[in-house]
């Protein structure tokens, strides 16, 4: 049933004390107005609209992949998802790339429904898994996706150059790999903007004359490149 408990039950049956329906693309999540709308915006504003109107709540998500929403729901309940479960899905989960897209989706539903969390653990997980994917040209396309990305992505470029930072034979590994750095340094001005400035910092930090500019860029690639956990 779609009651999301701390134990995930099965989608699709009627809870009792569901009080929030979320519907999309023909399924049925039952779940608590307090848990979900106590954690994003967009669905707290949808349940006050019409607070009055009755006591279950009932939203429809029509252009919504319902396993990404069902990801979502997860996330809320758990403060954690797995990307690997289900097999509903628009995305091959059997590549790495498309770990990674799931990762980048759930960004994108994060910064749409107004959920922080979630484009945190999600961007966090993004970048350690971009960390460990071996093959140098699906790094490069993650970033372009990055780049392509509506959602305010910032959080994500920030993990995606420090990827490059940290792993530089990535651009220089195969001429094929070259050719797509150089395609998004000529095409994509806020990649050029974010990677020479990164390496600017990289170049210069331990050097007297970085100004506050590149001391705010070294503390944030420093973060990512440092700090984090590389396991996934």
């Amino acid at each position: 049933m779609c009651k999301f408990a701390i134990t995930h039950a099965r989608c699709d049956d009627e809870c009792q004390f569901a009080d929030l329906i979320i519907t999309c693309a023909g399924r049925r999540f039952y779940c608590e107005q307090a848990v979900v709308c106590s954690q994003s915006e967009y669905f707290q504003e949808k349940c006050l609209a019409y607070w009055h109107r009755t006591s279950r709540k009932s939203i429809d998500l029509p252009n919504n992949d319902p396993h990404l929403i069902n990801l979502m729901l997860e996330f809320l309940y758990t403060v954690a998802y797995e990307s690997k479960e289900g097999t509903d899905t628009i995305f091959h989960l059997n590549h790495p790339r498309h770990i990674l897209k799931i990762h980048l989706a759930l960004y994108a539903i994060g910064d749409e429904f107004g959920i922080p969390t979630l484009c945190s653990y999600s961007a966090t997980r993004f970048y350690r898994t971009l960390l460990q994917e071996r093959d140098p040209k699906d790094v490069l396309e993650c970033i372009r996706l990055v780049y392509e990305s509506a959602a305010d992505a910032r959080p994500l470029r920030i993990r995606a150059i420090a990827v490059l930072v940290r792993r530089p034979r990535v651009i220089t590994a195969r001429a094929e790999e070259r050719s797509i750095f150089i395609r998004l340094m000529e095409h994509v001005k806020l990649f050029r903007n974010d990677y020479l400035e990164a390496r600017l910092v990289e170049d210069l930090r331990e050097g007297e004359d970085v100004d506050e500019w590149g001391g705010m860029w070294i503390s944030r690639v420093r973060r990512y490149v440092e700090v984090q956990d590389p396991q996934d």
